[in-house]
């Protein structure tokens, strides 16, 4: 079935009347609007977890798919308000009906002619205990018993499963589950492209009338078969670099991000295939994987501010995360928190980075295997190269077995020179 905003969603919703109000709080959002730029990942019903008549929704998927983007999309097209836990203050026993009250919109609620989504659920896991969570989660429930249309609730695919447990436990629900795919190399291509002409129109931080790219629009405008052929040649070669992965590694949006800032920044049209050749030819795997653990520290951070207000720099880098993934992945325990903790904040940290840890891109929605042989690599060739001890061993070990031998992407990551 086409589970599309337009062929699925508007229907769903139909009758939502977007909502108003004057008291605005964070994290709620009641205009959302479209953006231009969107492109959609397909998005399909769970075997065996597929009740629609259910009062609450989940929808799923690895980080860096698109979820927020999802929401926002769904939000702008059937005026349904947009929640983002991301941005809430506090996250748990009846905050969903507080909030409905505070905003002024229980009562359209409760009348049938408001929808919510609730975004971010991992993020806001972060910030809470279990006993938090789950009240969280059973003060959602309620609210959807009120209300004609369910709540629609998305986070990793981990953290979904979790709250698909709780509410079954606590109010036996059986929600149906959604999972977001990966694009395919045609939406992925839809995407760069997309993303160029977003680039196009973009200003530099800090500048009112400076763009980041200032010939980029004029160049896609004159030259755009040019750009076309260029996106097609990247990404049919990141395909065959990273064919084991099928579309596990191309399909990540923040992998196609890098892609178009790549292009962007050529500011001569007539060496853009020759530049995509070097960037295939080059480092282009290692850039593309620090491009999500720089995404994936960003996340952690913006969380751990509003718990830890003077918490140190230098947390959860490239380094940390590849040192926990190693230790995921090869079965040893996890190393020391950072010593620039003091002694309060270790234990709010490492709540928040073992809650985080098993739903980093890198890994499978299980948490233990990796998602991809190039994230597989990554993870591989840091450990063999800064590894001490028992970690080393094991990641020798697992380099080794036949179960995981070849990874034809090691090299790219353990060559001399390369880092990520």
């Amino acid at each position: 079935m086409n589970y599309s905003i337009d062929g699925f969603w508007k229907t769903r919703l139909a009758g939502v009347v977007r909502q108003m109000t004057a008291l605005p709080m964070a994290g709620w959002t009641f205009n959302s609007t479209a953006d231009d730029s969107y492109v959609p990942a397909e998005l399909k019903l769970r075997d065996g977890f597929d009740d629609l008549s259910q009062p609450v929704w989940l929808i799923g998927a690895p980080g860096a798919v698109g979820k927020s983007t999802l929401a926002k999309e769904i939000c702008a097209a059937t005026g349904a308000i947009y929640l983002d836990l991301a941005l809430a203050k506090t996250v748990a026993g009846n905050y969903m009906v507080g909030g409905l009250v505070y905003t002024q919109a229980l009562s359209a609620w409760t009348g049938g002619s408001a929808a919510i989504l609730v975004d971010a659920l991992d993020e806001a896991r972060l910030r809470v205990t279990q006993s938090g969570f789950e009240a969280f989660l059973e003060d959602v429930a309620d609210v959807a018993a009120l209300g004609k249309f369910p709540v629609i609730v998305l986070g990793r695919v981990g953290i979904i499963e979790e709250a698909w447990m709780i509410l079954n436990e606590k109010k036996r629900f059986e929600p149906p589950i959604f999972d977001i795919e990966l694009f395919g190399p045609t939406e992925a291509e839809q995407f760069v492209w997309a993303r160029l002409l977003k680039l196009s129109a973009q200003k530099r931080a800090g500048a009112r009338e400076t763009l980041e790219y200032p010939e980029l629009a004029r160049s896609l405008d004159e030259h755009a078969s040019t750009y076309k052929a260029a996106i097609t040649q990247v990404v049919t070669g990141l395909q065959k670099l990273s064919a084991q992965d099928g579309n596990r590694f191309v399909g990540y949006a923040p992998v196609l991000d890098a892609v178009a800032k790549v292009i962007a920044s050529e500011t001569n049209p007539a060496r853009i295939s020759e530049e995509m050749q070097r960037v295939l030819e080059g480092k282009v795997l290692n850039s593309l994987a620090k491009e999500i653990l720089l995404r994936e520290k960003s996340k952690l951070v913006t969380q751990l501010r509003a718990a830890m207000p003077d918490m140190p720099g230098g947390l959860y880098e490239p380094a940390e995360q590849l040192e926990r993934l190693g230790a995921t992945l090869f079965g040893r325990k996890q190393p020391p928190m950072p010593k620039s903790l003091a002694p309060q904040q270790i234990a709010i940290y490492e709540r928040a980075v073992m809650g985080l840890l098993p739903q980093h891109p890198f890994l499978d929605g299980g948490g233990r295997a990796p998602s991809s042989a190039v994230f597989a690599a990554c993870v591989l060739a840091d450990t063999l190269k800064r590894g001490t001890g028992e970690l080393a061993r094991a990641a020798e070990a697992y380099a080794s077995s036949g179960q995981h031998t070849p990874n034809p992407f090691l090299y790219d990551f353990y060559e001399p020179g390369a880092s990520v």
